[in-house]
C-alpha cells in the first residue's frame, strides 16, 4: 500500500468488517489518524450501513481502550509463540536489535521465510 494510514485504514476496515459478519452492529468508534474518508472508503457492503465516528485518542472511550489493551496482550502473545517456534527473539520496533534479530533468522530459515515473522512493507524489512 506504501501508505500507513492507507495499511492502517484497511485493517480498521477489515476489523469493522469482520465484526459485522457475526454480530449485529450500527455503530463503529475508531481512532482518528488521517482522513475520515480512509476508513470510510475502505469499507465493504456490510460496514457502509453502519454509523462510523473517528476520534484523536479515541482510547478515552473504556471500549476502545479495552480493546486497545486486549490486541496489545494478543500481540504480545503472538511474539512470544513466534520466538518458541523460531527459537529467535523478536525484538519490538526499529531498533538495530530488530535488524540483527532479522538477519539470524534469515541465516536459520532463509530469507523468503522472512515474510512470516515481518511486516514487508516496513522500511527495516527492506534494509535487512
Amino acid at each position: 500500500m506504501k501508505n500507513l494510514n492507507k495499511l492502517l485504514a484497511w485493517g480498521h476496515a477489515r476489523a469493522i468488517e469482520n465484526i459485522l459478519a457475526e454480530h449485529a452492529c450500527d455503530h463503529a468508534l475508531s481512532d482518528k489518524f488521517g482522513d475520515e474518508n480512509l476508513i470510510k472508503s475502505a469499507l465493504m457492503k456490510n460496514g457502509r450501513s453502519i454509523k462510523l465516528d473517528q476520534m484523536v485518542r479515541a482510547e478515552s472511550d473504556i471500549a476502545v481502550a479495552a480493546a486497545s489493551i486486549l490486541a496489545r496482550a494478543v500481540f504480545v502473545q503472538k511474539i512470544e509463540q513466534m520466538e518458541k517456534t523460531y527459537g529467535v527473539k523478536f525484538p519490538k520496533g526499529c531498533a538495530p536489535q530488530v535488524k540483527e534479530a532479522a538477519k539470524e533468522f534469515i541465516s536459520k530459515y532463509d530469507k523468503l521465510r522472512l515474510a512470516e515473522v515481518a511486516k514487508t512493507h516496513f522500511k527495516t524489512y527492506k534494509e535487512v
